[in-house]
């Protein structure tokens, strides 16, 4: 005689199986993987949605930080006692103050990133050509 099958007592026994095997490869059936899926999508519409709710007040914030920390930059006995005592930030608040756009910040700390890891590389912001690359046709 076939007993009848309980599947929500099965699907319950996979999911403690599953979060006993911890560090093992389990496959998730195509649905788990969708309900996965629309979890982390609603998860990311809420981020964006508080990110798009606070992006003027945070754009305000940034510009009068910006503006203070200018000013505070362009005092030279702050300066000065920065440089002497606390030269990483100094770094970073002129960062903040020449800084135009976040695209331009990411590619600055990506650039000076570079440089750090050898300290031989030069960065050169015009186009003129060292010396040794001249041609010599002037």
């Amino acid at each position: 005689m076939l007993k009848s099958i309980d599947t929500t007592a099965i699907a319950s026994l996979n999911d403690t199986a599953r979060r006993t095997l911890t560090g093992c490869r389990v496959q998730m059936t195509p649905v788990e993987k969708i309900v996965k899926l629309e979890k982390k999508m609603s998860q990311v519409q809420t981020q964006y949605k508080d990110a798009e709710a606070n992006y003027g007040t945070d754009l305000l914030n940034l510009v009068v930080a910006k503006g203070y920390l200018s000013k505070l930059t362009g005092n030279s006995e702050i300066r000065q006692y920065l440089s002497q005592h606390y030269e990483d930030i100094l770094d970073s608040f002129e960062l903040v103050v020449n800084t135009v756009s976040m695209e331009q910040a990411l590619e600055d700390d990506d650039h000076s990133a570079a440089l750090d890891e050898d300290e031989n590389d030069v960065a050169v912001d015009t186009d003129e050509k060292p010396e040794e690359y001249e041609t010599g046709d002037d």
